[in-house]
């Protein structure tokens, strides 16, 4: 079993900020049928689609992968913004070092994260209140087919409050009532769209509030597939954390007030994508986990041989 260490101090500044109100428009996805009906781009016709279910007995156990993400150590400026499918993130947050499902090593740089409740992947058929995908574009002194790699990290609620989103507050992006606007609560500023809400933290630290809590070796799933929204692309290498990190009812439902507990927002089905069919890809598990599966059926094989080797003996 992987311990995290979740860091109990932490602050966050205050400061006056001011809401404005403005007017864009940006793209719709509906996820009414929860993508069923996306006809753009391959989602239709590709046979390498994202999210799927992962599977422990389907997983091969590959102990010579590599997965080292290193979020930035220092405080950082970020921009919230709620979108009309997602809350997410344009930032460079993390380095990824990982090797693909063929062994081969690359690196990448995020560019952007973003959040779905609930989640996409499921693991073993379960799925949890909340994903975070932490996307990476291929760093540019290394040549590959595919160019993306996205992190998945799994929340499930508990009753301990997860550090990151007491500081990555969902209900930052809460439509404001009145423009212009001041609060003197948080620091941040926001801005509202007709299809968008932005909000800006001054400071937040990547590493102490979310790398801390990731063991150094973590178990983890990898495959080939897609974008879990349209066009769908399907050339991105997926790595999903098998250790799920706690997130309490109270900021789990700051999130899911604008889509799962949304009536007008796909009738309340959350802005997850449903599953995919596998179509026979390779789903490769690594890290600790692959370990310690490993140690399981060697165990498990020696003591096979040495009970036939009684039953020889006795015959």
């Amino acid at each position: 079993m992987i311990v995290f260490i979740i860091p109990l101090l932490f602050i966050v500044q205050s400061q006056t900020t001011n809401t404005t109100t403005t007017t864009t428009s940006t793209t719709t996805i509906s996820y009414a049928n929860q993508g069923s009906d996306w006809s753009s781009g391959v989602c239709q016709s590709s046979t390498s689609q994202s999210p799927i279910n992962l599977e422990v007995s389907s997983g091969t156990c590959d102990n010579s992968m590599v997965l080292d993400i290193q979020f930035k150590k220092e405080a950082m400026q970020i921009v919230m913004e709620r979108v009309q499918h997602t809350i997410q993130s344009n930032a460079s947050i993390s380095n990824l070092y990982a090797t693909d499902i063929n062994g081969n090593l690359y690196g990448y740089t995020a560019t952007q994260f973003m959040f779905h409740g609930p989640s996409e992947h499921t693991i073993e058929g379960t799925r949890y209140d909340l994903e975070m995908q932490i996307v990476h574009e291929l760093k540019s002194e290394f040549s590959a087919t595919i160019t993306k790699a996205i992190v998945s990290i799994l929340f499930e609620v508990s009753s301990t409050d997860q550090p990151f989103f007491t500081a990555y507050d969902f209900s930052l992006v809460a439509a404001p009532t009145t423009s212009n606007s001041t609060t003197n609560q948080t620091n941040q500023t926001n801005t509202t769209t007709a299809a968008s809400v932005t909000s800006t933290i001054a400071s937040i630290n990547f590493n102490d509030l979310l790398g801390s809590q990731l063991d150094a070796n973590p178990a983890y799933y990898t495959y080939i597939g897609s974008l879990t929204i349209p066009d769908c692309d399907d050339n991105v290498n997926w790595y999903i954390l098998d250790s799920v990190l706690p997130i309490n009812q109270t900021q789990l439902d700051a999130f899911n007030t604008y889509f799962l507990s949304n009536s007008t927002f796909a009738t309340g089905k959350g802005n997850n994508r449903a599953i995919q069919l596998t179509n026979d890809r390779i789903i490769k598990k690594g890290g600790v986990a692959c370990e310690e599966q490993f140690v399981y059926f060697f165990s498990f094989f020696i003591l096979y041989i040495f009970i036939n080797y009684f039953i020889f003996k006795l015959l």
